[in-house]
């Protein structure tokens, strides 16, 4: 939801009634100029009524090594996170038409501080300081989140359609002890802006019901649906204040919650005009009640927006197809902390051509699109206070973007394949809401979107002397720049980031059950900032790390 660049969803294994089996496994890693890491797992398929009711456990604890510094209590590697995750999911065939499955998910991180650092050494790597408030001791750096997420879904299969009910409860935390920003660069003095005790949390429950009808081979397929969800967002700081070697004092606090209430309902239908030529078209109406609860006052905001969309495709032969899409998308507005006001929802049309074909036997695999898209009270970001790094979201203007993405993987040979995929985007403001007030001006491009990014990778498979099967795999992916323009704090030119490449290695071997994989990560040490921030905000890849990973399976 509110996701207008795309979404990646990452679909886990269900339980399984073929029997009890899974896989353990262990790695360790070492870093350059930074920490070891180390992590072990195990997954469980457990059934336990025959082909009726069947559990799978996934659980994994990693010590991960950090690689920032704090230089004024000459502590090394302070950024190290402590992490648990288990996931369990259960499969419940309830009749050959009823299958109930659920999942739990919990996983749990304390870290030394965030990635995140506001010191960049003439080395090139970045440190963070930690500034002193009223002459204390240095403050906390400590971040803890933790996030649990709960869903039972229900299929029956009515014959002429399945009926889907979704039902979830989400509740995710993340903790900081203390933010420093805008710190001095001199070590001989401590100065600069700290934040205390920073809260995010999000909590909620979302349903969703639908009806789609079954795979028969039909000319028509249709699937109907409704969706609710009730939602709580709470983003609170302390104290935040400004010190000079330990003197200054604090200015109070913010808070800022939100409760959200949103339905929607929604339909598909796709109509076969002919054996190659398929006609798509859909809709979705949304509406999102929200409420501002910020003492001593509160505020209200109602969002609703009817989404459309159009499709067709055409199948030049059975591995092969083109399409052409005319969709909108929608986000909705909100609330900004700070005691500012609210910002305007968001909507983007976007017209899309594509292909995708599977060629020479299946050897060969390619997919491409080119996409103009164009937003209407587009949601940037703008920054309202520079010493204590507040955002802002606003609604500028307009925004145009177009470009083409991608992706292509061939097998050379039943051993060696290689793949290549990228994308190319160009976007600028085409109008502008309140000039005299904006940080923007016409033409200039969307803060944080890098130009193009392109992936290579190549794996060989081949047989060790000793009896295994073994593979190499190399991939190379290397991203753009971007930049970060505010006319209105910074009337120089744009701050920019340099383009960035990371480059891993993986070199394996497997018996039968027991496996055994080298690999490297950002080998090349790649160290340059990854995106482009005003003062003293940087990010960077991880250094170059070894390691070796074992697992078996049962």
């Amino acid at each position: 939801q509110g996701s207008t660049g795309g979404t990646v969803r990452y679909i886990t294994n269900n339980p399984s009634f073929d029997g009890f089996n899974g896989e353990i496994g262990a790695s360790g890693s070492s870093m350059k100029d930074g920490d070891t890491s180390s992590e072990v797992k195990a997954i469980l398929n457990i059934p336990v009524i025959d082909d009726r009711l069947a559990f799978r456990l996934a659980a994994s604890y990693k010590d991960r090594g950090g690689w920032i510094d704090q230089p004024d209590i000459d502590k090394q590697d302070v950024n190290d996170t402590q992490a648990s995750y288990v996931r369990l999911k259960m499969l419940w065939q309830a009749s050959d038409d009823l299958t109930v499955n659920t999942m739990m998910l919990r996983s749990r991180s304390d870290s030394g501080s965030s990635n995140v650092a506001n010191i960049r050494g003439a080395d090139g790597d970045t440190y963070y300081r930690t500034v002193i408030a009223n002459d204390s001791l240095l403050a906390n750096t400590d971040q803890t989140d933790e996030n649990d997420i709960y869903n039972i879904t229900v299929n029956y299969d009515l014959g002429f359609a399945t009926l889907t009910s979704s039902s979830s409860h989400l509740d995710i935390k993340n903790y900081q002890s203390s933010i420093s920003a805008l710190v001095g660069q001199d070590p001989s003095s401590n100065f600069g802006a700290i934040s205390l005790r920073a809260t995010n949390e999000s909590k909620g429950f979302a349903q969703e019901v639908r009806l789609a009808s079954a795979d028969s081979g039909n000319a028509l397929n249709w699937l109907v649906g409704a969706f609710y969800s009730d939602t709580e967002f709470l983003n609170k700081t302390d104290d935040i204040g400004f010190f000079f070697n330990g003197f200054g004092g604090f200015i109070g606090g913010s808070e800022l919650f939100v409760t959200s209430k949103s339905t929607a309902i929604f339909a598909n239908v796709g109509y076969d005009l002919s054996e190659q030529l398929t006609l798509t078209v859909g809709a979705r109406y949304f509406e999102d009640d929200q409420t501002k609860g910020q003492n001593p006052a509160s505020d209200s905001e109602s969002f609703y927006h009817l989404s459309p969309k159009i499709s067709v495709s055409y199948a030049l032969s059975d591995d092969a197809s083109i399409y052409a899409s005319i969709a909108e998308g929608f986000r909705s507005g909100g609330f900004n902390n700070f005691g500012l006001g609210s910002y305007d929802a968001e909507t983007v049309r976007t017209y899309e051509v594509g292909a995708k074909a599977s060629l020479l036997n299946n050897r060969l695999s390619v997919a491409g699109a080119l996409f103009h898209s164009q937003y209407l009270d587009y949601q940037g970001s703008d920054i309202i206070n520079v010493a204590l790094n507040q955002f802002a979201t606003i609604n500028p203007g307009e925004v145009e973007m177009q470009g083409f993405e991608f992706s292509t993987q061939f097998s050379v040979s039943e051993q060696f394949s290689i793949g290549l995929s990228g994308h190319y985007l160009d976007t600028e403001f085409v109008k502008i809401a309140d000039p005299t007030t904006s940080p923007f001006n016409l033409g200039d491009p969307v803060n944080y979107t890098p130009n193009y990014s392109y992936a290579f990778n190549a794996r060989y498979d081949f047989e060790w002397s000793f009896g295994a099967e073994g593979f190499a795999l190399l991939d190379y992916n290397r991203q753009d720049g971007s930049v970060l323009t505010n006319h209105t704090l910074f009337p120089g030119a744009p701050f920019t980031s340099d383009p960035t490449s990371l480059v891993n290695a993986q070199l394996g071997a497997q018996w039968q059950s027991f496996s055994v994989r080298l690999f490297g990560k950002n080998i090349t040490n790649e160290r340059d900032i990854t995106m482009p921030a005003p003062g003293n905000t940087f990010t960077q890849n991880a250094p170059r790390s070894w390691g070796v990973n074992v697992a078996y399976k049962f």
